[in-house]
């Protein structure tokens, strides 16, 4: 796949146009279904993980509905005690870098956050 700089510099604005907005052409049912999709997605990969094991208490959600009930909104002070340590045992997939950011709020003075290969191919 061509990425933006190519595509731009070859004129391809149609190309372009699906690929980083065609989303907005999408009706509510198909956006959901892509939605779903890779929720579905993070929950498989999690799932092989020490910290899906925490978020799931054991017991993946077999759907939308289950997810929804058993696994808890968290926040980032939820992650904190692991992502502070830049602990890569509890993620499904090694991070390539550890990004620190400033952070307002919490009792932390900094928000660590691991990016894979995968989120910088995306």
């Amino acid at each position: 796949m061509s990425n933006l700089q190519d595509l731009i510099l070859t004129g391809a604005t149609k190309t372009i146009w699906q690929k980083y907005c065609g989303f907005i052409d999408l009706s509510l049912k198909e956006f959901m279904e892509i939605q779903e999709r890779l929720l579905y997605e993070q929950i498989e990969l999690l799932d092989q993980s020490k910290l899906g094991e925490i978020l799931f208490a054991n017991n993946k959600p077999k759907s939308i509905d289950e997810f929804r009930t058993n696994v808890p909104l968290t926040t980032y002070e939820f992650y904190a005690e692991f992502f502070n340590n830049r602990d890569e045992g509890i993620l499904p997939e090694k991070p390539q870098y550890w990004i620190c950011t400033t952070w307002k709020g919490g009792t932390h003075p900094y928000k660590w956050a691991p990016y894979t290969k995968s989120m910088l191919r995306e």
